[in-house]
């Protein structure tokens, strides 16, 4: 998700390492608290950052295969760049699923009934958007030239990924433009329902922050998908957020228990949420 290889592969080297302490910290730790436990949920959609971090340092290494997206009505792609740019496709079309089960499966126990339905209806994306790929690339229906989009989309005649107008990775699929194909409005539906997961802190403020922050990187590029591949460093700080969660929260939430009632309101922890 970076303008380089040297940069790419240093946030690819830190997101690992996050991973590795975070998985320490959720499986290994003797004394993790619920939270800290609670936040293997979250490692899939922190993995998938990670994995589209490693596909974009190893496009960026094919510096000769790596062409400018306005030579795209007439320039070749390699097959390891058209293989890397569909494997990144693969799994930026399960991040969807990942947030939102990431959302269910923390925080208040009312988080599973809530977001039950978009569960199962952001694994139904997930399978509609890989669906629509193997469509356009096997069966070549319902395609359009990049051009069309005045080269700021992502379908193409052709699976590419191309160095966009501002210098950064610009994906392109072989994606049909059907009217009932998934677009990417799909896809960001289902991270605007996590967010309503109960309490902010645990998953749902900061995947609403960072759609946040991805809208106004996409108002800056002006709704190219270059926007996609320039989150390394707010990927990272996901990173981050999630390894200090359970610190910050110890200091700074308080759980407040509503007079007259012994339940614990709806938009604060649930019971043993934070450590003592």
């Amino acid at each position: 998700m970076c303008w380089s290889l040297p940069v790419s592969v240093s946030f690819a080297l830190l997101e690992a390492l996050c991973l590795a302490f975070l998985l320490w910290r959720c499986f290994i730790k003797k004394d993790a608290s619920r939270l800290e436990v609670q936040q293997r949920y979250v490692l899939p959609l922190l993995a998938s950052i990670f994995l589209i971090e490693t596909i974009e340092a190893f496009t960026w290494a094919e510096s000769t295969g790596l062409r400018h997206i306005a030579e795209a009505a007439h320039a070749t792609c390699t097959a390891r760049n058209a293989h890397l740019t569909r494997a990144a496709a693969i799994v930026l079309f399960c991040q969807p699923f990942a947030t939102v089960w990431a959302a269910r499966h923390t925080g208040n126990e009312r988080n599973k009934e809530l977001l039950c339905v978009p569960q199962h209806l952001a694994a139904l994306t997930t399978v509609a958007l890989i669906g629509s790929l193997i469509v356009g690339e096997v069966f070549e229906r319902h395609l359009i030239d990049i051009s069309v989009s005045h080269l700021i989309g992502f379908h193409g005649l052709h699976t590419c990924s191309w160095i966009g107008t501002h210098g950064h990775i610009h994906w392109v699929w072989k994606f049909p433009a059907a009217y009932f194909a998934p677009n990417a409005y799909a896809y960001f539906l289902f991270g605007i329902a996590a967010v309503a997961a109960r309490p902010l802190h645990v998953v749902s403020g900061p995947v609403g922050f960072y759609l946040v922050l991805f809208g106004c990187i996409l108002l800056g590029f002006r709704f190219t998908m270059e926007a996609a591949s320039v989150w390394c460093w707010t990927a990272l700080g996901l990173h981050a957020y999630f390894i200090a969660q359970p610190y910050a929260i110890a200091r700074f939430v308080h759980k407040v228990k509503p007079a007259g009632t012994t339940r614990v309101p709806w938009t604060s922890a649930a019971p043993n949420d934070t450590p003592a």
